[in-house]
């Protein structure tokens, strides 16, 4: 990634106006939303075409649920940058999330700074290690991201 080079962030919810706003939430944060999809299939599609740095997940989704999508994201990249997004607050499924490779754990019901915050981590991570050339978002990212 070049120094002038935005992080390429997938967006995954079921609802648009969600995805209208994280998308707008990721431009201002200097991210750039390689694509805004609605379902898990299109998901899983977005992903092995533009290859992201980051995910912003939707846990549940009509169809392929966010877990499926997270399972089948691991599968094509072990190292994917993951992170979930739900109105659930459910510490349980956080850590199975975390289990299979998420990276956080967003719930949306948090304020909009909070919200913020995490995201810009997670795109901080992902672009401290594209810098680093390493190839591997994981190589910058710190566990303090996912509070479970």
């Amino acid at each position: 990634m070049a120094e002038t080079e935005k992080a390429r962030v997938l967006v995954v919810d079921d609802e648009v106006m969600i995805r209208k706003m994280i998308g707008a939430l990721v431009a201002s944060l200097n991210g750039e939303v390689a694509a805004s999809v609605g379902d898990g299939k299109a998901a899983i599609e977005s992903f092995r075409e533009f290859r992201p740095g980051l995910v912003l997940l939707d846990l549940h989704m009509p169809g392929t649920s966010g877990i499926d999508v997270l399972r089948d994201i691991m599968k094509i990249d072990s190292a994917a940058y993951v992170v979930m997004l739900t109105a659930e607050d459910n510490p349980m499924m956080a850590e199975n999330c975390a289990n299979l490779g998420a990276r956080d754990f967003i719930n949306k019901t948090l304020g909009p700074q909070t919200i913020a915050d995490r995201i810009k981590l997670a795109l901080t991570a992902v672009e401290q290690a594209a810098k680093a050339d390493t190839g591997d978002a994981q190589a910058s990212a710190t566990d303090l991201i996912f509070p479970v």
